[in-house]
Protein backbone atom coordinates (compact mmCIF):
# COMPACT_ATOMS: atom_id res chain seq x y z
CA UNK A 1 0.00 0.00 0.00
CA UNK A 2 1.57 3.35 -1.08
CA UNK A 3 0.92 6.19 1.22
CA UNK A 4 0.34 9.24 -0.79
CA UNK A 5 0.60 11.82 1.96
CA UNK A 6 3.31 14.28 3.02
CA UNK A 7 3.69 15.17 6.48
CA UNK A 8 5.90 18.13 7.48
CA UNK A 9 7.79 15.35 10.52
CA UNK A 10 9.10 18.73 12.17
CA UNK A 11 10.09 22.69 11.76
CA UNK A 12 11.68 23.27 15.11
CA UNK A 13 14.24 25.20 15.02
CA UNK A 14 15.06 28.27 17.01
CA UNK A 15 13.82 27.60 20.70
CA UNK A 16 15.25 24.14 21.15
CA UNK A 17 18.31 25.31 20.18
CA UNK A 18 18.78 28.28 22.70
CA UNK A 19 18.97 25.34 25.51
CA UNK A 20 22.15 23.28 23.72
CA UNK A 21 20.40 21.57 21.21
CA UNK A 22 22.12 21.41 17.85
CA UNK A 23 19.20 21.79 15.27
CA UNK A 24 21.19 22.96 12.37
CA UNK A 25 19.25 21.89 8.97
CA UNK A 26 15.84 21.06 10.43
CA UNK A 27 13.37 22.00 8.06
CA UNK A 28 12.84 18.38 7.10
CA UNK A 29 9.80 17.03 4.65
CA UNK A 30 9.19 13.91 5.85
CA UNK A 31 7.89 10.74 3.77
CA UNK A 32 5.97 8.34 5.73
CA UNK A 33 7.06 4.29 4.42
CA UNK A 34 4.54 1.92 3.18
CA UNK A 35 2.76 0.49 6.07
CA UNK A 36 3.96 -3.19 4.99
CA UNK A 37 7.68 -2.23 4.49
CA UNK A 38 7.13 -0.56 8.37
CA UNK A 39 6.82 -3.74 9.94
CA UNK A 40 9.43 -6.02 10.64
CA UNK A 41 10.94 -7.51 13.50
CA UNK A 42 13.18 -5.05 14.10
CA UNK A 43 10.96 -2.17 14.45
CA UNK A 44 8.71 -1.92 17.11
CA UNK A 45 5.97 1.20 19.02
CA UNK A 46 8.19 2.09 21.79
CA UNK A 47 6.66 4.79 24.36
CA UNK A 48 8.30 7.29 26.98
CA UNK A 49 5.74 8.62 29.33
CA UNK A 50 6.00 11.10 31.72
CA UNK A 51 3.93 11.21 35.01
CA UNK A 52 3.31 14.48 36.07
CA UNK A 53 2.55 16.11 39.29
CA UNK A 54 -0.80 17.00 39.87
CA UNK A 55 -2.20 18.03 43.46
CA UNK A 56 -5.42 17.11 43.87
CA UNK A 57 -6.42 20.53 45.18
CA UNK A 58 -5.55 22.42 41.90
CA UNK A 59 -6.64 21.71 37.86
CA UNK A 60 -4.32 19.64 35.88
CA UNK A 61 -1.29 22.32 34.39
CA UNK A 62 -1.22 21.57 30.76
CA UNK A 63 1.03 23.76 30.16
CA UNK A 64 3.63 20.90 31.20
CA UNK A 65 2.87 19.35 28.49
CA UNK A 66 4.19 22.33 25.85
CA UNK A 67 7.55 21.60 27.46
CA UNK A 68 8.01 18.05 27.71
CA UNK A 69 6.65 17.77 23.99
CA UNK A 70 9.14 21.08 22.57
CA UNK A 71 12.26 21.01 25.12
CA UNK A 72 12.38 17.04 25.86
CA UNK A 73 10.99 15.09 23.60
CA UNK A 74 11.88 17.19 19.77
CA UNK A 75 15.02 17.43 20.22
CA UNK A 76 15.20 13.49 20.55
CA UNK A 77 13.07 13.37 17.76
CA UNK A 78 15.05 15.38 15.75
CA UNK A 79 18.23 13.64 16.08
CA UNK A 80 17.07 10.46 15.46
CA UNK A 81 14.68 11.52 12.57
CA UNK A 82 15.89 9.19 10.04
CA UNK A 83 15.52 6.10 12.27
CA UNK A 84 11.76 6.53 13.53
CA UNK A 85 9.01 6.03 10.99
CA UNK A 86 6.10 7.37 12.50
CA UNK A 87 6.02 9.03 16.04
CA UNK A 88 3.19 10.71 18.24
CA UNK A 89 2.38 12.31 21.21
CA UNK A 90 -0.77 11.53 23.89
CA UNK A 91 -2.25 14.14 26.45
CA UNK A 92 -4.07 13.05 29.32
CA UNK A 93 -5.24 13.63 32.67
CA UNK A 94 -8.25 11.61 35.11
CA UNK A 95 -8.03 10.99 38.26
CA UNK A 96 -6.88 7.23 38.48
CA UNK A 97 -3.50 5.90 38.98
CA UNK A 98 -2.07 6.81 35.67
CA UNK A 99 -3.23 10.66 36.62
CA UNK A 100 -1.33 13.54 34.58
CA UNK A 101 0.58 12.10 32.02
CA UNK A 102 2.60 12.96 28.68
CA UNK A 103 3.81 10.53 26.68
CA UNK A 104 5.52 9.89 23.25
CA UNK A 105 5.34 6.97 21.46
CA UNK A 106 7.58 6.66 17.99
CA UNK A 107 7.96 3.21 15.72
CA UNK A 108 11.74 1.97 15.59
CA UNK A 109 14.29 -0.21 15.92
CA UNK A 110 15.46 -1.15 19.43
CA UNK A 111 18.51 0.47 19.59
CA UNK A 112 17.18 3.76 18.63
CA UNK A 113 14.98 3.24 21.16
CA UNK A 114 17.59 2.76 23.56
CA UNK A 115 19.29 6.14 21.93
CA UNK A 116 16.20 7.95 22.41
CA UNK A 117 15.73 7.24 26.29
CA UNK A 118 19.32 7.76 26.62
CA UNK A 119 18.89 11.53 25.48
CA UNK A 120 16.04 11.82 27.05
CA UNK A 121 17.58 10.97 30.10
CA UNK A 122 20.29 13.13 29.78
CA UNK A 123 17.81 16.42 28.52
CA UNK A 124 19.18 19.31 31.44
CA UNK A 125 15.31 20.56 31.53
CA UNK A 126 14.19 17.43 32.22
CA UNK A 127 15.95 17.03 35.22
CA UNK A 128 15.51 20.36 36.49
CA UNK A 129 11.65 19.23 36.24
CA UNK A 130 12.46 16.08 38.12
CA UNK A 131 14.49 18.07 40.94
CA UNK A 132 11.68 20.80 40.93
CA UNK A 133 8.48 17.88 41.22
CA UNK A 134 7.62 19.00 38.20
CA UNK A 135 7.42 15.87 36.65
CA UNK A 136 7.49 12.88 39.43
CA UNK A 137 8.98 10.26 37.01
CA UNK A 138 9.70 8.96 33.05
CA UNK A 139 8.44 5.77 32.29
CA UNK A 140 9.77 3.54 29.67
CA UNK A 141 9.48 0.58 28.12
CA UNK A 142 11.94 -2.45 28.75
CA UNK A 143 14.27 -2.40 25.27
CA UNK A 144 14.81 -6.22 25.50
CA UNK A 145 11.14 -7.01 25.49
CA UNK A 146 9.23 -5.84 22.60
CA UNK A 147 5.91 -6.15 22.63
CA UNK A 148 4.37 -4.19 19.65
CA UNK A 149 5.66 -4.86 16.11
CA UNK A 150 2.72 -4.23 13.92
CA UNK A 151 1.81 -0.50 13.00
CA UNK A 152 -1.46 -0.43 14.06
CA UNK A 153 -0.71 -1.59 17.44
CA UNK A 154 -0.92 1.76 19.74
CA UNK A 155 -4.47 2.52 17.40
CA UNK A 156 -7.18 1.48 19.28
CA UNK A 157 -8.48 -1.93 19.17
CA UNK A 158 -12.20 -1.36 18.54
CA UNK A 159 -11.26 -0.03 15.47
CA UNK A 160 -11.37 -1.55 12.02
CA UNK A 161 -7.98 -2.73 10.92
CA UNK A 162 -7.58 -0.61 7.72
CA UNK A 163 -8.41 2.45 10.28
CA UNK A 164 -5.52 0.79 12.78
CA UNK A 165 -2.60 0.89 10.32
CA UNK A 166 -3.48 4.19 8.57
CA UNK A 167 -4.56 6.25 12.01
CA UNK A 168 -0.54 6.19 12.87
CA UNK A 169 -0.13 8.61 10.15
CA UNK A 170 -2.81 11.12 10.65
CA UNK A 171 -2.22 11.45 14.47
CA UNK A 172 1.66 12.30 13.38
CA UNK A 173 0.49 14.97 11.31
CA UNK A 174 -1.59 15.95 14.15
CA UNK A 175 1.69 15.75 16.39
CA UNK A 176 4.03 17.67 14.34
CA UNK A 177 1.68 20.45 13.42
CA UNK A 178 0.84 21.05 17.07
CA UNK A 179 4.59 20.80 17.77
CA UNK A 180 5.16 23.37 15.02
CA UNK A 181 2.79 26.01 16.83
CA UNK A 182 4.38 25.85 20.08
CA UNK A 183 7.86 26.39 18.32
CA UNK A 184 6.19 29.60 16.69
CA UNK A 185 4.30 30.66 19.59
CA UNK A 186 7.53 30.58 21.26
CA UNK A 187 9.55 32.08 19.16
CA UNK A 188 10.91 35.59 20.56
CA UNK A 189 11.08 34.12 24.29
CA UNK A 190 14.42 34.89 26.02
CA UNK A 191 17.19 32.88 25.51
CA UNK A 192 17.54 32.29 29.28
CA UNK A 193 15.59 31.61 32.03
CA UNK A 194 16.78 31.39 35.91
CA UNK A 195 14.83 28.03 36.29
CA UNK A 196 12.05 25.49 35.14
CA UNK A 197 9.12 27.71 36.42
CA UNK A 198 10.19 30.82 34.56
CA UNK A 199 10.48 28.82 31.26
CA UNK A 200 7.19 26.92 32.25
CA UNK A 201 5.65 30.82 32.16
CA UNK A 202 6.74 31.28 28.68
CA UNK A 203 5.28 28.01 27.56
CA UNK A 204 2.14 29.54 29.50
CA UNK A 205 2.16 32.14 27.26
CA UNK A 206 3.04 29.97 24.19
CA UNK A 207 -0.27 27.82 25.12
CA UNK A 208 -2.20 30.57 25.14
CA UNK A 209 -1.48 31.51 21.70
CA UNK A 210 -2.58 27.90 20.71
CA UNK A 211 -5.72 27.86 22.69
CA UNK A 212 -6.74 30.80 20.59
CA UNK A 213 -5.77 29.37 17.31
CA UNK A 214 -7.77 26.44 17.96
CA UNK A 215 -10.81 28.28 19.36
CA UNK A 216 -11.12 30.21 16.65
CA UNK A 217 -10.03 28.59 13.62
CA UNK A 218 -10.16 24.73 14.39
CA UNK A 219 -13.26 24.23 12.73
CA UNK A 220 -12.34 25.22 9.52
CA UNK A 221 -8.93 24.12 9.35
CA UNK A 222 -9.35 20.40 10.38
CA UNK A 223 -13.17 19.63 11.25
CA UNK A 224 -14.63 21.12 7.84
CA UNK A 225 -10.91 19.86 5.96
CA UNK A 226 -11.30 16.81 7.07
CA UNK A 227 -14.71 16.42 6.39
CA UNK A 228 -13.93 17.61 3.02
CA UNK A 229 -11.83 15.21 2.38
CA UNK A 230 -14.20 12.27 3.08
CA UNK A 231 -16.77 13.77 1.17
CA UNK A 232 -18.97 15.49 3.44
CA UNK A 233 -20.44 12.10 4.41
CA UNK A 234 -22.70 11.37 7.33
CA UNK A 235 -20.64 11.46 10.46
CA UNK A 236 -22.05 9.21 13.60
CA UNK A 237 -20.78 11.19 16.91
CA UNK A 238 -20.22 9.70 20.14
CA UNK A 239 -19.70 11.38 23.09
Amino acid sequence: MVVALTVVMLAIVSACSRYGHDQSGLETRYFPPDTDDAVGEDKNWWSCKFKISWPQERKADFTVDLLLAHAVAAPALLAHRLDIDYWRFHRRASEDEAGHQFSLFFFAGAETAASVYAQVDENRILKEALEDGLVEKRIIDDIGSPHQSHIGDTSDESWSQDLQNNWPLFIMGVSALWLGLIDDSFAGAPADYADVDELLGQYAQAEEKIDEIWRKEGDHAFFHHLNAIFGYNPLLMRF
